[in-house]
């Protein structure tokens, strides 16, 4: 078997690191708060709520080798979507089976 290795300089992706991770969400941060949502809506996922905080989508720089993402963690109860049906698949309240969400989950 041969190996192929590739290495990638992006230092001139982002040549600014980001500032303001203390204070998400103001005007001046690149970093907004975001929590992840089920197939529900719900922000309650897998027992927990968990905000993170994140680089703004519009914002050229790059995080810091340091930086920790997650900002609070809530337990919240679980729910039959939790842990009925593997990712990809909901529970079918007629037949009470799991089917695919969309097509792209099909067999």
């Amino acid at each position: 078997m041969v190996g192929v290795v590739v290495s990638l300089d992006l230092s001139k992706v982002h040549t600014r690191v980001c500032s303001g991770h203390w204070e998400p969400g103001s005007a001046d941060s690149d970093y907004e708060y975001w929590t992840p949502i089920n197939f529900s809506e719900d922000q309650c996922v897998m027992g927990a709520k968990i905000r993170y905080i994140r680089r703004k989508r519009d914002v050229k720089c790059f995080n810091p080798r340091e930086f920790d993402n997650v900002s609070d963690v809530q337990s919240c109860p679980c729910t039959e979507e939790d842990w009925n049906c593997i990712y990809g698949f909901i529970l079918d309240k007629e037949t009470g089976k799991c089917v695919p969400m969309s097509s792209r989950f099909a067999n």
